[in-house]
């Protein structure tokens, strides 16, 4: 009696210990990755546009899929002359497979943004700078005025502290802001960046 009474209190124990061990595999909700401020989302963008998205299309880029997204360019703080501009994302669905990367930026038809672009590997590519940290939606309010609201949707952002500690950490926009009052801001760190 006591030996299997012993027998059940160890099952018990490693039984605990398994499920304790297992919890963490649970499935991930968010990427994590370093917050950029806006001075950081500035200085890494090739272009800073507001922006509508036209179209959207997935496609499989070797084993991965990912979607390519035609931008129709209605304001730009920073970049070049073109009135459109295509924006690569990850995840996306083709023929009924979907790849999703919490974190990924996407990007809605019809939805107006601010965009922080980066080129990828130098070439025409464009791709959001931080992944969704550098797409900042636009909407209007109760009374019509525009706001730029926080983007990272799916991120979980952190910062390094001098210790080497990670600690989570705001992203660039904590709050919305009214669009005049950020294109102000971006263009003056644009002008700061780009002064030799």
């Amino acid at each position: 009696m006591r030996f299997r009474l012993a027998w059940l209190l160890g099952a018990f124990a490693a039984l605990s210990m398994l499920a304790t061990a297992l919890a963490p595999l649970s499935p991930a909700r968010a990427s994590v990755l370093e917050a950029l401020d806006m001075r950081e989302l500035v200085h890494a963008s090739h272009e800073i546009v507001v922006a509508s998205t036209r179209t959207s299309q997935a496609r499989y880029d070797g084993p991965r899929i990912i979607t390519e997204s035609v931008v129709d360019v209605e304001d730009r703080m920073r970049g070049g002359t073109t009135s459109e501009l295509r924006v690569t994302t990850l995840g996306g669905s083709v023929n009924g497979v979907g790849m999703r990367v919490e974190g990924a930026a996407r990007l809605e038809v019809g939805e107006r943004a601010v965009l922080f672009l980066r080129r990828v590997r130098g070439g025409p590519a464009l791709t959001p700078v931080g992944m969704a940290q550098g797409v900042l939606p636009v909407a209007r309010d109760p009374e019509g005025r525009e706001l730029v609201l926080p983007g990272a949707r799916g991120l979980a952002l952190m910062r390094r502290v001098a210790q080497g500690q990670l600690l989570p950490a705001p992203g660039a926009l904590h709050a919305p802001r009214p669009l005049a009052e950020l294109r102000a801001e971006i263009e003056v760190l644009v002008a700061a960046d780009e002064a030799p």
